[in-house]
């Protein structure tokens, strides 16, 4: 029994129930003499059976320990996951089955709420709008958009209410009301946006302020010229708000301009200068002066069509401006310059002094519109320069010898017309030599009359 008792270890029971089997059935067989065998029939042959059994049952309990203490035991806590094979052999995973003894998971995510952030009031959204990080520029942009928005609102209750026909003076008490009291509700509001953003706010509607698309930015970079981006937006700000205010004094005075109305123009130009000129180091106020004279020379001159150089321009530019204030009662700021007969006189004298007798006569020629449309021609029909040039002068001479012939009381009434007939066969016959078939025909249609009629010169 001792023998048959010994432990069972990494899976030898195996082999001992095997030859436990064995000898049962070897000691339980049948004699050799065909009887029964007396161990079997003696009173003891219950013994091995209870013993085989007594043996199988300590090996299954020693095969259930071993194999408990080689299995991973699972985390304290962890979910377990089945997996269930289907039919189309795609693999699905159950749901997770969490133990209620599991504790409650809290996920905490970066979801941003605008309405955690938004305030009416100036000062607390910005703060808020720090307090996630938004850059200094940007907190600038949206609290000024407010601004502007909270004007449109201001400008729109401050509009008078009056009945449809209301008219004459009524109307324009309560316009003149309504404007006041608006600008003094705009001075609160730029007051309490300037507490926020710093200085240098324009509120109102403006052209200048409106470069939100690319081509309003680049255009009125290429007026100011470069400069940082801060001093940019200031610079657009003072224009923006000048703009305003010189609009504004002159829907006023309705054309008429009282020495009170100039006495503030002249202020406010002050101002204008004295502001830009601390915003601006001298070189770059420089360049932005000769920059904004440039606007309404590009369409008067075709400079391409001179040899004037770039610093030749430029310089021209900064003389015009010496006769062209920006706030003027003449013109709208910002707009078309307009002088008065001295004024051209001067300036013209000063351009003269510039650039000398030739350069000046090339850049009298280029500003001339029968020139512009015959540059353009031989631009169009790849002719040079001076094929332009050259049917310019001759435009000129038969004005000169058209008016000698009008002038002449020597002739008669024939011979004139006669010598008229002459001299417009022989310019038309130039014209043609020197532009072509083409580019005469169609000079013909624009701008060419007068090769056909020469009395009209």
């Amino acid at each position: 029994m001792k023998k048959l008792l010994k432990p069972v270890v990494n899976g030898s029971w195996v082999a001992q129930v095997s030859n436990l089997l064995g000898r049962r059935l070897a000691v339980g067989g049948p004699s050799p003499s065909g009887g029964r065998s007396q161990v079997a029939n003696s009173p003891r042959s219950g013994l091995p059976v209870f013993t085989i059994s007594l043996c199988l049952n300590l090996a299954l309990a020693s095969a259930a320990v071993w194999l408990l203490r080689q299995a991973p035991l699972p985390l304290p806590g962890a979910a377990s996951t089945s997996v269930v094979e289907t039919p189309t052999a795609a693999l699905t995973m159950s749901p997770p089955v969490t133990s209620s003894s599991a504790a409650a998971v809290t996920f905490v995510t970066n979801h941003f709420a605008w309405s955690k952030i938004e305030a009416e009031d100036f000062a607390q959204l910005a703060a808020n709008l720090r307090a996630i990080g938004c850059p200094e520029k940007t907190i600038r942009d949206i609290v000024i958009a407010r601004g502007r928005r909270a004007f449109e609102k201001l400008s729109k209750e401050a509009e008078p209410k009056l009945p449809f026909w209301t008219a004459g003076l009524r109307r324009a008490r309560a316009s003149a009301a309504a404007e006041g009291k608006a600008r003094l509700a705009l001075e609160k509001l730029l007051a309490r946006v300037e507490r926020v953003v710093g200085p240098d706010v324009f509120l109102g509607d403006s052209d200048l302020m409106k470069l939100d698309e690319l081509e309003g930015q680049a255009l009125m970079r290429f007026l100011i010229g470069p400069m940082p981006e801060e001093t940019f937006s200031k610079v657009t700000t003072k224009l923006a708000w000048f703009g305003a205010r010189h609009e504004e004094l002159r829907s006023r005075t309705r054309g008429v301009w009282l020495e009170t109305d100039e006495a503030a123009l002249a202020q406010l130009r002050e101002q204008y200068h004295r502001e830009l000129a601390a915003l601006l180091a001298p070189m770059q106020l420089e360049e932005m002066t000769a920059r904004m004279g440039m606007p309404s020379q590009m369409d008067r001159v075709k400079f391409e069509a001179t040899d004037l150089t770039t610093a030749d321009v430029r310089q021209l530019a900064l003389i015009r401006a010496r006769f062209t204030e920006q706030m003027s009662e003449r013109h709208s700021f910002l707009d078309s310059d307009s002088l008065t007969d001295e004024q051209e006189l001067a300036l013209k004298a000063a351009e003269r002094q510039f650039l000398g007798e030739v350069r000046f006569a090339q850049l009298e020629r280029a500003a001339d519109g029968d020139f512009k449309t015959l540059f353009s021609l031989s631009q169009e029909h790849h002719l040079p320069r001076a094929a332009a040039e050259k049917v310019f002068d001759l435009r000129q001479l038969t004005t000169q010898e058209s008016e000698q012939l009008r002038q002449d009381k020597s002739l008669s009434e024939a011979d004139r017309k006669q010598r008229v007939t002459q001299m417009q066969a022989e310019m038309q016959s130039a014209v043609l030599q020197v532009l072509g078939a083409n580019a005469s025909g169609q000079y013909l249609g624009s701008g060419g009359a007068w090769l056909t009629n020469v009395t009209g010169l």
